[in-house]
């Protein structure tokens, strides 16, 4: 009999740990990001459609892997087709209350099928936006203005009520806390917006929505932490057509694991980083404390959170130059980080995810005692229930990793300039440096810049230090 449960103790610890382990699929897919053969990085993630890493729960990242690629590889219809599939499959999995999902806490998001985090949503409506322009839709293009602007508006009343929500209906446990966030305005967004209602002689809703920009800058200052760029013009200029260059840089944060400690008693439960102080914790999680109410004390628990985490780019400056207009000069100006807008959005959910997670720890730690103490009861050997109380910490530990799951070829950095022209065909340089030398030069030949219509030049350089 005890030979019997240690086989089986320790087969499943066995098979637990195998079933943890993983590989980092994209890294052919990023090298060829990394060279500027963006259709071949599509190509990568097309043929991983139907594997393990992207099919059944993991079907959301597929459409958000793809269809940015797509974008960049110039496969507008393409990629409007998958990141509508995106959005669609999104906003069917969040139909669920939030706070409900906490009554799921005892099942580790990771078998759960990926949802997408809310700055993901925000670029899938920007980026079929700017799909829409290159294909000369300008009403399309103005819809998922719209839709961004709005998701971004309901951002914080969403997460108020799941919290609000479930803080009224739990018995015992914890408290969800409020964590300190600001994003609700993106300057990407309203900047689309200001040259989509120029183009369409919407003047008004032009001025608007430049308003709209500059109050980003003003109102969001902990994600907007440089100079506000020289805003477009609401309206063109009599005799000249305008020229706008976006570009797109470096490859923005994904999610890596970090440990915690959480010290419980029955009204508080204090959190710290591990290996890190207060401030630290604070500043990442927006908290240190976390109200509680009837729940034992369980002393130290450890658990394990997702963090977003930065991708380093070394790029300093961008310059234009066009050719035909008497060597005309213009640097870009950052716009949005988008790096900064995934980790303020994502502090938003923080404080759900944390509870549920130390929810689950809990009961798993409860769990164990009792299922250590009946086999050590039932086969008449302490050894045995102390054996299978190790093994049982270790299954845990084992099966709380945490959710890293996250859209990998999203853009970190975006960057813009609007040159005054008149009507014609021009050359374009768009040259990438860091400090002084300059690493890439995106050559465009013969761009058209007419009169009364947008006329958006979008430039990608995603290189990065591994």
């Amino acid at each position: 009999m005890v030979k019997k449960l240690s086989i089986l103790i320790l087969g499943l610890l066995v098979l637990l740990l195998a079933g943890c382990a993983s590989m980092d699929f994209r890294a052919e897919a990023e090298n060829s990001l990394m060279t500027g053969d963006y259709e071949a990085a599509a190509k990568e993630v097309e043929k991983k459609e139907e594997s393990s890493y992207y099919k059944g729960k993991n079907t959301l990242l597929y459409y958000l892997d793809y269809g940015f690629l797509c974008h960049y590889a110039g496969l507008y219809e393409e990629s409007n087709k998958i990141l509508d599939q995106a959005e669609n499959l999104a906003n069917e999995l969040y139909t669920k209350s939030l706070s409900r999902e906490i009554g799921t806490y005892l099942i580790n998001d990771r078998v759960r099928e990926y949802a997408g985090e809310e700055f993901e949503q925000l670029y899938v409506h920007i980026f079929k936006c700017l799909n829409y322009i290159a294909l000369n839709n300008i009403e399309d293009a103005l819809v998922e203005v719209r839709k961004a602007n709005l998701r971004m508006e309901l951002l914080e009343q969403k997460y108020r009520e799941a919290s609000d929500e479930y803080n009224a209906s739990a018995e015992a446990g914890l408290r969800v806390p409020e964590a300190d966030c600001h994003f609700h305005n993106s300057a990407l967004s309203r900047y689309l917006g200001t040259l989509l209602f120029r183009t369409d002689r919407a003047f008004d809703d032009a001025r608007i929505e430049s308003e709209w920009l500059e109050r980003s800058f003003a109102e969001q200052s902990y994600v907007y932490d440089f100079d506000m760029p020289k805003l477009p013009e609401t309206r063109e200029p009599k005799d000249k057509a305008l020229l706008n260059i976006l570009s797109f840089t470096g490859l923005c944060t994904v999610k890596k694991p970090l440990g915690f400690i959480a010290t419980t008693s029955p009204d508080w439960i204090y959190i710290t980083a591990m290996n890190q102080n207060d401030e630290y914790t604070s500043q990442l999680l927006g908290f240190t404390m976390m109200p509680a109410f009837g729940l034992q004390d369980h002393g130290i628990i450890r658990f394990e959170i997702p963090i977003m985490d930065d991708r380093w780019d070394s790029l300093d400056q961008i310059v234009v130059r066009i050719a035909g207009s008497d060597g005309k000069e213009v640097k870009l100006e950052l716009l949005e980080k988008m790096n900064n807008i995934s980790r303020d959005t994502y502090k938003r959910k923080m404080p759900l995810v944390i509870t549920k997670t130390i929810l689950r720890v809990i009961g798993k730690k409860v769990g164990s005692v009792a299922g250590s103490k009946a086999i050590g009861k039932a086969a008449d050997s302490s050894a045995l229930g102390l054996l299978s109380g190790l093994v049982f910490d270790a299954i845990n530990a084992a099966t709380e990793n945490a959710d890293t799951r996250c859209c990998f070829f999203l853009p970190a950095f975006s960057s813009i300039a609007e040159i005054e022209l008149d009507p014609g065909v021009y050359d374009v340089n768009i040259e990438y440096y860091n400090e002084g030398v300059c690493k890439l030069i995106d050559n465009r030949k013969n761009v058209s810049v007419e009169k009364g219509r947008l006329n958006l030049l979008e430039s990608f350089r995603f290189q990065v230090e591994r």
